[in-house]
């Protein structure tokens, strides 16, 4: 899954200081919204889009302090694609083939290598959940009894009502200590 990268430098760049914290509110959930797989724009945002994370207001500051870009339809972030920015959609896409053909290749090597070793492919976890699940495993214990006299006991808020006989006084030290 993409990213929407953010440099750490960003909370204090000229433009982003004079765009003010709801406009760069907008222009993060864009970016966002830009880079999910579904979408994919490489930093277009259409005009419905635009709105409906955003004010008029935000997206005119955005505009303003040349962060977004007025193009046909809706708004262009500025400089999306380059070095140490975003990647481009057909970026992305490649390298998500990639791994998908990785994972298959590992998929096929690993069922021939437990094809040949007798490995029937369940993993521990598996093989836990069936064991616990069958009619042959041993029932659950039963809760154990825990002695709680020498346990402290909590006594609560102070009564506001009536004084205590210990009221003011310092606390007692533990009775190891006394």
């Amino acid at each position: 899954m993409p990213h929407f990268l953010v440099d750490d430098s960003m909370p204090f760049h000229a433009k982003i200081v004079a765009a003010g914290n709801a406009a760069i509110g907008l222009w993060t959930r864009a970016g966002a919204w830009s880079n999910q797989q579904a979408n994919l724009t490489e930093g277009f945002i259409p005009e419905h889009m635009a709105r409906t994370m955003g004010t008029p207001a935000q997206i005119k500051r955005l505009v303003a302090t040349k962060l977004w870009h007025q193009v046909t339809g809706g708004y262009q972030f500025h400089e999306w694609l380059g070095p140490g920015r975003q990647r481009s959609r057909e970026t992305i896409l490649d390298h998500q083939r990639k791994r998908a053909e990785a994972g298959r290749i590992g998929g096929q090597r690993s069922g021939q290598t437990r094809r040949r070793t007798g490995q029937h492919g369940r993993s521990e976890s598996e093989a836990d959940a069936e064991a616990f699940a069958s009619p042959d495993a041993a029932p659950p214990l039963p809760p154990q009894p825990v002695d709680n006299a020498n346990a402290p006991q909590f006594r609560g808020p102070p009564d506001t009502t009536e004084k205590s006989a210990n009221f003011g006084r310092e606390p007692s030290p533990p009775a190891q200590m006394r």
